[in-house]
């Protein structure tokens, strides 16, 4: 009778953890479509507006909205490998969370725009940067399928604040120099 009674017990607690394990999952999954849906509500609002420009570049069906803070006085464009400089603030949209930048800092970040098929930098951060001269400070604004998609960044290191999935993503940058200027002008 007893061991009729504890595995009536265990079956119990069996189906009691199966169901609080299948709706957190489930919740997990319906917190990441609202994600999902929100950014991409935030990212499209822009197309409203007459400061942004959408762009793209060459070959790419990806776009980004864009607008110029100050142009520049350089007469070429970055190409998909060159290497820049750049001075940056990185914000979630939906939030305008605050991520990561070195805006306020004498030295520049440098970035390799597209190094080969394991590069993990971003492809809205790119296609801006290719419609940018030396001298412009531009404000974007990228989707999240063009930034980390569905996996995210952790919070970690220098990097404080988490990008979670789905994430659409809004830059200020200042490009300061092509380093391989001869490459961009072909």
């Amino acid at each position: 009778m007893k061991t009729k009674k504890n595995i009536i017990i265990a079956l119990q607690l069996l189906l009691l953890g199966s169901t609080l394990f299948f709706t957190s999952c489930k919740k997990s999954a319906d917190e990441e479509q609202l994600r999902r849906r929100e950014n991409e509500i935030a990212f499209n609002a822009y197309a409203d507006s007459t400061d942004f420009k959408k762009v793209s570049v060459s070959g790419s069906t990806g776009y980004v909205y864009m607008r110029w803070k100050q142009h520049g006085t350089g007469t070429v464009n970055p190409i998909a490998t060159s290497r820049v400089q750049v001075h940056y603030q990185l914000y979630r949209v939906v939030g305008n969370i605050y991520v990561e930048g070195n805006y306020d800092s004498e030295t520049p970040a440098r970035f390799t725009l597209y190094r080969n098929e394991n590069d993990k930098s971003i492809m809205g951060f790119r296609i801006a940067l290719q419609n940018m001269v030396v001298g412009d400070e531009c404000e974007f604004v990228v989707p999240w399928y063009l930034a980390y998609g569905e996996k995210g960044v952790p919070a970690s290191g220098a990097n404080l604040v988490a990008i979670p999935t789905y994430s659409a993503l809004r830059f200020i940058v200042k490009l300061d120099d092509i380093i391989d200027e001869e490459a961009a002008k072909k």
